[in-house]
């Protein structure tokens, strides 16, 4: 098949987004179809096809606007009628940016109402929805979902997602299909205990000592991916040897603040933003997501596929998939147990038991099985 994916950046080490999408091109690239990335900034690669959209990136609700209007244009102009034999002419076209008139949208991002809602309350969202760039989000995401000729089905990451979709756009259960995400067992892999204390001198000038239980807090958005809820409950925790790793994108000034007040400042460490995320859960025992809402929550995979027990919040899609290697703690909100999930995974023997199911778990959840997944789906989709 000729494969049209439309997304803003096409970026091998860009974020969870972006990063899914690079993965899901060149598998399906390996697998014999031809791929077509329309975007308007990207990296190289030979394996497909780019096509760059011009869109001005000054104003974030304008740039939104401009790529999901050029990209329908685009659209409009390649996509195959029954028939035709153009070797331009795309046979399936698949949005993970919100572009109008595909026939399958990607939920990465999961339900933006859902997600203003969760995030910041109520109050909150009913606030944010004067933002130009919430009603640019809001008013484009209701239009790829009411679009018609044709109606597009929505590839839903996770049961929750896929959930939240029903109930705001009644879109039926056939055009709610749950694909997730897949893992790179080759990249995400299990080290040595020598090898992890190697890891944790390279990330950090002064290595914790020997035996320190570590968890990693992976992501960019802090507060919506649930720091506050992170360090109080490693404040909250009886194990006082316990720390917390922060990788990713945001300003820690006043999350490092905020731990102090806490009196745990000495164990909180930022790493700033990595491309080398396998190194953080190679020094690493345990993974921490408290997030407010994830659509799935990549990391909850990678640091699976690591061998690492993780704590997540059932506010991540991605509980869905690792929960039997994992303690899912109901709310994310629920401090004190986070807390008591810290001290569960600070005993080394409840980790092991935990990690190898974890192994078992991301074995299952290769890149390659979730694009066979997506193809069978595509074929369903756009009969040839």
């Amino acid at each position: 098949m000729h494969v049209a994916l439309f997304i803003e950046r096409f970026e091998a080490a860009g974020g969870g987004l972006e990063h899914a999408a690079w993965q899901t091109a060149h598998a399906l690239a390996e697998a014999g179809d031809r791929v077509t990335v329309v975007c308007r900034s990207c990296d190289a690669s030979e394996a497909v096809e780019t096509v760059q959209l011009r869109v001005p990136t000054f104003w974030q609700p304008l740039r939104i606007q401009r790529y999901a209007a050029l990209a329908s244009k685009w659209l409009a102009a390649h996509r195959s009628e029954r028939g035709e034999q153009d070797e331009g002419r795309i046979d399936v076209s698949h949005a993970w940016s919100r572009v109008p008139g595909a026939d399958l949208f990607h939920t990465g991002e999961g339900c933006h109402a859902d997600y203003m809602e969760r995030t910041y309350g109520e109050h909150g969202a009913r606030l944010r929805r004067a933002s130009p760039r919430h009603v640019t989000q809001l008013r484009l995401e209701r239009a790829v979902y009411t679009h018609t000729e044709p109606a597009v089905t929505a590839q839903c990451v996770s049961r929750g997602v896929a959930e939240q979709l029903l109930a705001r756009y009644a879109l039926g259960a056939e055009r709610a299909p749950i694909i997730g995400y897949g893992v790179d067992t080759d990249r995400f892999a299990p080290v040595s205990g020598d090898d992890a204390e190697r890891a944790r001198r390279t990330l950090t000038a002064t290595a914790p000592p020997v035996g320190t239980p570590v968890f990693a807090f992976v992501g960019s958005g802090w507060r919506r991916k649930g720091l506050d809820i992170a360090i109080g409950a490693l404040a909250g925790a009886g194990d006082e040897r316990a720390e917390l790793w922060v990788a990713g994108r945001d300003d820690p000034r006043g999350w490092r603040e905020f731990a102090a007040g806490l009196g745990v400042e000495q164990r909180v460490r930022f790493l700033g933003a990595r491309a080398d995320i396998e190194a953080v859960y190679a020094a690493c025992d345990d993974w921490l997501l408290p997030t407010r809402y994830d659509a799935f929550g990549l990391v909850g995979l990678e640091a699976a596929a690591a061998g690492l027990p993780g704590i997540v919040s059932s506010a991540a899609g991605v509980s869905e998939v690792v929960g039997p290697a994992s303690i899912v703690v109901d709310s994310a909100e629920d401090t004190a147990g986070f807390s008591a999930a810290i001290d569960r995974l600070c005993d080394a023997g409840e980790r092991k038991r935990l990690g190898e199911s974890a192994l078992g778990i991301a074995a299952e959840q290769t890149w390659h099985a979730k694009t066979e997944q997506l193809r069978t789906l595509y074929a369903r989709v756009c009969p040839s």
